[in-house]
C-alpha cells in the first residue's frame, strides 16, 4: 500500500512548541485549540504527542475523544502500538501493562492511561490531568 511521508511544515513546528509549552508549563493558559484545515496533519502531531507525554509523566491521564468511534479506535490503536514498539521501550523504559488489549482504555505499567471515546461515549468517572504543578495529562478533541 502506497503511503505518502508526512511533510513537516512550519506550522507543524508552532503546533509542536505550544504544545510542548504546555506540558513544559511555558503557557499562561493550559488550553489549545488547533483550527486548521482537515487533513493537514493535527491528528498526526497530536497522536505523538500523547504518545511522547508519556515520557514525560508515565502517570499522566489522557483522553482522547472525537465524533466517530472508528476514528478513536484507529488513533488510539496507532498511539498504543507507537508506545508498544522496541525503540519506544528502549527510549523511555516503558511497557504497556500486559492486561491492555482494548483500544478504548489501556495503561502505562506505571501507572498512566488513556480513554478513548467518541462523543456521546461513556468516560464520566474517568480523569485526565488534575490540579498538580506538572503535566499530569490532557483531553484531545479531535474533529
Amino acid at each position: 500500500m502506497w503511503r505518502q511521508n508526512f511533510v513537516f511544515l512550519p506550522f507543524h513546528l508552532m503546533m509542536i512548541k505550544k504544545l510542548e509549552d504546555i506540558v513544559f508549563g511555558n503557557n499562561e493558559k493550559q488550553n489549545l485549540a488547533i483550527t486548521i484545515p482537515p487533513r493537514a496533519g493535527k491528528s498526526t502531531i497530536v497522536k505523538y504527542f500523547i504518545a511522547w507525554t508519556y515520557a514525560i509523566n508515565r502517570n499522566c491521564n489522557n483522553i482522547y475523544t472525537s465524533y466517530s468511534d472508528k476514528l478513536i479506535q484507529k488513533f488510539s490503536g496507532e498511539i498504543k502500538d507507537l508506545i508498544d514498539t522496541e525503540l519506544y521501550k528502549e527510549l523511555f523504559k516503558m511497557d504497556l501493562k500486559k492486561d491492555t488489549q482494548s483500544k478504548s482504555l489501556w495503561n502505562i505499567e506505571s501507572g498512566g492511561s488513556l480513554v478513548a471515546s467518541a462523543m456521546g461515549g461513556t468516560i464520566t468517572g474517568f480523569g485526565a490531568g488534575g490540579l498538580k504543578d506538572y503535566y499530569s495529562g490532557a483531553v484531545s478533541i479531535d474533529d
